[in-house]
């Protein structure tokens, strides 16, 4: 996985890179990097994804369990899980550890992409 998420808040991520890959450590030389809500609208329009599938993403991104997601976005649990496949169809993902390391690598790709004009 290319990041490694430790904070979520509202529509905003944290999450930590070195170079191109992640260490779940905060040593070394590893720097911050900030994804706001554009990222998530950025990858949402990138892969099509509906706003609840981004609430979902969104979620994951924070280390909410299932149960705990579908409590959150106010669904039945089945109805989150209707999220994921729709998300793992879109994203030609398998698990939800692969999408946030699609989220993770399309964020990271964006900062450069920012940073570098």
């Amino acid at each position: 996985m290319l990041g490694n998420i430790l904070r979520c808040s509202g529509t905003e991520t944290t999450i930590v890179v070195e170079g191109n890959r992640t260490s779940r450590t905060l040593g070394g030389t590893m720097r911050s990097v900030h994804i706001s809500g554009d990222i998530l609208r950025a990858f949402a329009s990138e892969f099509g994804l509906s706003k609840r599938q981004v609430e979902a993403v969104r979620y994951a991104l924070g280390r909410h369990d299932d149960k705990e997601a579908a409590t959150l976005m106010g669904c039945a649990p089945g109805t989150h899980s209707t999220h994921w496949q729709r998300i793992f169809a879109k994203t030609n993902c398998r698990s939800q550890r692969d999408v946030v390391a699609v989220f993770a690598q399309f964020a990271v790709a964006s900062v450069r992409s920012r940073s570098s004009k």
